[in-house]
């Protein structure tokens, strides 16, 4: 495509896969629906705060995947060394948009826990619990990997699996907010 035609020039990286991220948010969300009754009800399945709390963390998602593109923009890994001309790197200082990676991700990870305690606090469905730890899970071991990845020099085995674990994220992140409602069956009117 044309992504590997301008020999992986970092910033269409960067639309490709926020694009791509974009297509495992809705996916995660036609699956849902697809899965719920055509003449049902939306019914919250938690208040209006704690659903916003939810929106807020998916703003700092894609925050964190904007940075994250461009750390991979500015670091080893960016353009491609085949190509027959120099593809230019984002010239950017990599520690700068490291930190900046990761204190977004510090406060998704944040705001989850928030999340977390705040939908115990009003005893939240355990679908919705299930999802949240899931989601608090990935979002560990992304950090985890992230953190491997600076400190033995990006190798690029890790960088596929980074990769992945954003989708993962990306998708868990999807399953909780479409979990925040449903549409249930309706009721027959008794007469």
């Amino acid at each position: 495509g044309i992504t590997v035609r301008t020999g992986l020039l970092w910033w269409t990286v960067a639309i490709h896969l926020l694009t791509s991220m974009t297509m495992v948010w809705l996916s995660v969300l036609l699956y849902v629906k697809i899965g719920e009754p055509d003449d049902g009800v939306v019914q919250a399945r938690v208040a209006r705060p704690l659903r916003g709390l939810t929106a807020l963390t998916a703003l700092d998602l894609a925050a964190v995947l904007v940075t994250g593109t461009l750390v991979t923009a500015a670091g080893p890994h960016a353009g491609d060394r085949s190509a027959s001309r120099t593809v230019p790197r984002l010239r950017v200082q990599i520690d700068t948009l490291v930190h900046m990676h990761s204190s977004l991700l510090v406060a998704y990870l944040a705001l989850l826990v928030g999340l977390g305690f705040g939908l115990r606090a009003v005893g939240a469905d355990r679908a919705v619990m299930l999802r949240l730890g899931v989601l608090v899970a990935l979002v560990c071991a992304q950090a985890a990997v992230g953190t491997a990845q600076y400190f033995t020099g990006v190798p690029a085995a890790l960088v596929a699996v980074h990769v992945a674990g954003a989708a993962a994220c990306t998708a868990a992140t999807a399953a909780l907010w479409a979990s925040m409602r449903e549409r249930a069956q309706p009721q027959p009117l008794e007469g």
